[in-house]
């Protein structure tokens, strides 16, 4: 499952992002979004 794998990759990302002032919490949301907007999405569309 590659999106596995990009949660992976990004994950630390978004540990870095919530070290960050409270100014950069708009954009952690953000990509909270995106994560849910990758996860309602079929794995395996045919």
């Amino acid at each position: 499952m590659p999106q596995q794998n990009a949660f992976r990759t990004l994950f630390p990302l978004v540990n870095a992002f919530k070290n960050r002032e409270s100014k950069f919490e708009f954009g952690l949301q953000n990509i909270q979004t995106i994560f849910e907007t990758i996860q309602v999405q079929p794995l395996d569309p045919k």
